[in-house]
């Protein structure tokens, strides 16, 4: 929760606490008896897009195997608006997370350039954030739908 709150800038968590109901175990591929830990955390205004952090307490669940520096076959990688990439790699290089492409521009078909960045939260998850103001963004997709 601290890598998403304080290095990512994801202020909200929407839901938090503790679960033992056996559809929890099912949900997550982990057995019926399985307590989980969680906090579902969001950025500032409503609720469309969210990270579901869970961890199992009372298993071991099975560990991941991921490339060193890149994406492995069938990962997920966690797509952020954000608002100062320099920022964030200033947290990022001081927490010593592994970046795995610094800030770069790419060229998003014909009309349009972003400026974008992968990385690695704690846990090993690839992350993609785009410098552009989430709220901006926000209000041109709400608008324009």
């Amino acid at each position: 929760m601290a890598f998403y709150r304080d290095v990512l800038g994801i202020p909200e968590v929407y839901y938090q606490g503790h679960l033992t109901d056996p559809a929890v175990g099912r949900l997550l591929g982990m057995p019926e008896n399985a307590a989980t830990r969680f906090a579902i955390v969001k950025g500032a205004g409503p609720a469309l897009g969210m990270v579901g952090l869970f961890e199992i307490v009372n298993h071991t669940p099975p560990a991941l195997s991921r490339a060193a520096a890149g994406l492995s076959g069938g990962e997920t990688c966690l797509v952020f608006y954000h608002r100062d990439l320099t920022a964030l790699t200033e947290r990022l290089q001081d927490g010593d997370y592994q970046i795995v492409c610094p800030a770069i521009p790419l060229q998003v078909g014909e009309n349009f350039q972003s400026t974008e960045m992968t990385f690695r939260d704690p846990d090993g998850v690839m992350i993609n954030c785009i410098e552009r103001d989430p709220d901006t963004v926000w209000n041109e997709q709400r608008f324009s739908r």
